[in-house]
């Protein structure tokens, strides 16, 4: 603890080497790991990357403080070694496609006897989060709301630009595809995503809103339709499978894996440039800067 009463970095640092005994020891070692907390955040609690042939995990500030149970931070730093595992930020071989996709996370912990971890957390962060960022981050929440109103704002005006996709015109694609994969009684909504200059996936679901939402960057009307095809189809798959291979097999019954093949080839090859070129709130954050 330091003089305010709170976490330091060196205790972090015991608590990952704790738990790289405990859970990763059999693990290659790739780049060195430095780890310290970073910026408070609602919802991220963590995050890996590697600069310099070192890798770097940043941690919620929020952790620091005593209230904080220790294993709702366990359980953030096993995720992140997770990652570690599968190559991000580590220097490793890559193991798989996407961070995420697939519970490959997930099915990483539980493989490893520490899931037990994060569902003990999520139980603590349903209870106690809220009041904790309330408490702690009110500056950050009175900034994020004046930021995100003029978020809003920059955002409905670039998903009015004639000639790009509407939302009604999703809806409409995303009803079709319920009908391919026998989902009609799903009732999971999809609408656009008011992306944040941090939100570099395509798509994400949120499973206790019922809601898939697409990228808004994904309105341009120079995206091919295969591309929205693709994020919805994964979707749809996902929400009736158990893993990448069970999705995979679900889009070829459906008649869909060339679809998702070219989808997948633009999101490799194109997704970053195009995202970097096209979002709407990089030219509010080249005048701040």
């Amino acid at each position: 603890m330091n003089g305010n009463g709170l976490r330091t970095d060196d205790w972090l640092k015991k608590r990952l080497e704790r738990l790289i005994e405990l859970h990763y020891s059999d693990v290659n070692r790739g780049y060195p790991i430095r780890i310290r907390f970073g910026s408070r955040a609602r919802f991220r609690f963590g995050s890996i990357y590697s600069v310099n042939e070192e890798c770097h995990i940043l941690i919620n500030k929020l952790f620091a403080y005593p209230e904080v149970p220790e294993y709702v931070v366990d359980s953030t730093l096993v995720h992140e070694l997770a990652h570690y595992v599968h190559g991000y930020g580590s220097g490793l071989r890559k193991m798989h496609a996407q961070p995420h996709r697939g519970g490959v996370v997930d099915e990483e912990m539980r493989k490893r006897g520490c899931d037990h971890y994060e569902i003990d957390a999520a139980e603590w962060r349903r209870l106690h989060w809220r009041n904790l960022y309330d408490l702690h981050a009110k500056d950050i929440i009175d900034k994020k709301s004046e930021r995100e109103n003029r978020d809003i704002a920059i955002w409905e005006r670039y998903l009015k630009t004639p000639g790009f996709h509407t939302e009604e015109e999703l809806r409409s694609r995303w009803g079709y595809l319920k009908q391919v994969f026998d989902q009609t009684e799903n009732d999971t909504k999809i609408e656009w995503l008011h992306g944040s200059l941090h939100q570099n996936g395509l798509s994400y679901r949120y499973g206790k809103e019922g809601v898939v939402r697409m990228h808004g960057v994904l309105a341009n009307k120079s995206v091919p339709d295969y591309v929205l095809d693709y994020e919805m189809i994964y979707w749809l798959a996902e929400m009736s499978c158990d893993g990448w291979r069970e999705i995979e097999e679900t889009i070829k019954r459906a008649g869909l894996w060339s679809t998702a093949e070219k989808a997948i080839a633009w999101r490799t090859h194109r997704w970053k440039g195009f995202l970097r070129k096209n979002h709407p709130l990089r030219k509010r954050a080249a005048i701040q800067q």
